[in-house]
This record gives structure tokens, C-alpha cells and sequence, in this order.
């Protein structure tokens, strides 16, 4: 298995290409309402899902707090989604893949 990281635009060109490359969209609950599963399978093939969604990083700065220094945070560009890929072959995201040196959202083991 392998976590691919992933960065789009907005959420509405993350579920675009989910929806393009892995089949990914709502289903339908019990109650008639609308579901956004965190798995399924693509070609046989499982994946998990997790949407960080805006991520942010310290930027080196400090802000004085009543409970003492605190980082300054400014969020990295773009909305972010972590496919856990169960599979041998990895499908192709093209650009949207990036790879962090220190990610900011991982599976648990």
C-alpha cells in the first residue's frame, strides 16, 4: 500500500478528479440523504480517502499569548486530499500529486 498526496485547486476540482480517476462520488444513506464515503475500490482495487483540505504551516513567526508564545500559521496553497492506495500500480493523478517532505496528514497504521 502507499499514500499518494494530493493537491488541487479547490474541493470541487478534487472530487472532479476523483470522480474521474477512481470512480469516486456520493451515495445514498438509509434516510434518503447524501454520503461521501472515505473508501471504496477502483478497478478492484481499494482505496481510503482523508481530506485535509487547507493545510497550514508555522511561519517561523511568534505571537505572544496569555498562555505564552504561540506559531503564526499561514495556510499552503490549494485544497489537499491523501488517497491510501492498497494496490501494487498507483493510478495517475498527474499534477495534482505532490510530495511533502514532512506531511501534514497521515493514515494511521
Amino acid at each position: 500500500m502507499q499514500t499518494i498526496y494530493l493537491r488541487f485547486g479547490d474541493r470541487a476540482a478534487a472530487l472532479a478528479a476523483l470522480a474521474a480517476v477512481l470512480g469516486y462520488g456520493p451515495a445514498l444513506d438509509p434516510e434518503g440523504g447524501e454520503t461521501w464515503p472515505s473508501t471504496g475500490f477502483a478497478a478492484g482495487t481499494r482505496y481510503d480517502l482523508a481530506f485535509p483540505g487547507e493545510i497550514r504551516v508555522p511561519t517561523g513567526e511568534t505571537v505572544d499569548t496569555p498562555f505564552g508564545p504561540s506559531p503564526v500559521t499561514a495556510p499552503l496553497p490549494g485544497y489537499h486530499v491523501n488517497v491510501l492506495w492498497w494496490g501494487a500500480s498507483a493510478p495517475d493523478f498527474g499534477a495534482a500529486v505532490v510530495t511533502p517532505d514532512t506531511p501534514a496528514s497521515v493514515f494511521a497504521d
